[in-house]
């Protein structure tokens, strides 16, 4: 009985551990969306940074 509950807290501890990892990544996605889309953004050939700038100036 001992031997079973101990499988089941590492099999719980390494599923917390992936868990932590795969919402690292998913941080690290948000943030290099985050910073990738103010770049397009403020690049100044973009159509979408010169469509911003019409509708913000009028």
């Amino acid at each position: 009985m001992h031997k079973k509950n101990e499988n089941t807290f590492q099999e719980t501890e390494a599923a917390f551990a992936l868990a932590v990892v795969l919402l690292n990544f998913l941080i690290l996605a948000a943030v290099i969306g985050f910073v990738w889309s103010l770049q397009l953004l403020l690049s100044p050939n973009s159509p979408l940074s010169a469509a911003l700038g019409e509708t913000i100036w009028r």
